[in-house]
């Protein structure tokens, strides 16, 4: 092995340490072809090492454990780069699943945001439906209504907080007052 593709290597670390940050931290949210880019990347030097280890093995001591400590740094950059691909491959199943919504007519759009909504929310309230969709409020209890009867025991009314809340939640729902 030559000292070129080391220098590459030394090169490629340290612009990911220095563009990306030594913490890699959760602010930084990357599209799914940069986050497999940055995969691919650490997964190729992590052969590279090993490859050298094989060939050349650690030298002395000090080389020993600055190798040790690039390994765990490159292990951590690839768990979190993986971390971060399936993350950005969620975002792209969702995005792909809202497109596929707006294909749907307004009502079915309608049932499909009540399920949503309880589903991350784990609460709705009719006036969200209102503003989401342009509906009245008569049409927007008919759209809970035909949700509910579809979906039975899965949400209820929660008198105090004046919304739908998800039935696992009813006892201890979110405090405030809905519409």
């Amino acid at each position: 092995m030559t000292s070129e593709p080391m220098t590459d290597t030394a090169e490629l670390i340290a612009r990911l340490l220095n563009g990306i940050g030594a913490e890699f931290d959760d602010e930084l949210h990357l599209s799914g072809s940069e986050a497999r880019q940055i995969a691919d990347a650490l997964s190729s030097l992590v052969r590279e090492r090993d490859e050298a280890w094989a060939e050349f093995g650690p030298v002395d001591r000090k080389s020993r454990s600055l190798a040790e400590h690039i390994k765990a740094a490159l292990d951590e950059l690839v768990a979190q780069a993986d971390e971060e691909l399936a993350r950005a491959t969620a975002a792209e199943a969702d995005a792909a699943r809202m497109r596929e919504a707006l294909k749907l007519p307004d009502a079915s759009r309608r049932l499909l945001f009540i399920s949503d909504t309880l589903s991350s929310k784990g609460y709705l309230n009719r006036s969200d439906i209102c503003v989401a969709f342009g509906v009245s409020v008569p049409q927007a209890s008919a759209d809970i209504s035909r949700w509910l009867r579809g979906n039975p025991g899965v949400a209820e009314y929660d008198k105090s907080a004046k919304r739908y809340v998800r039935a696992s939640l009813s006892n201890t729902s979110e405090g405030g007052k809905g519409e």
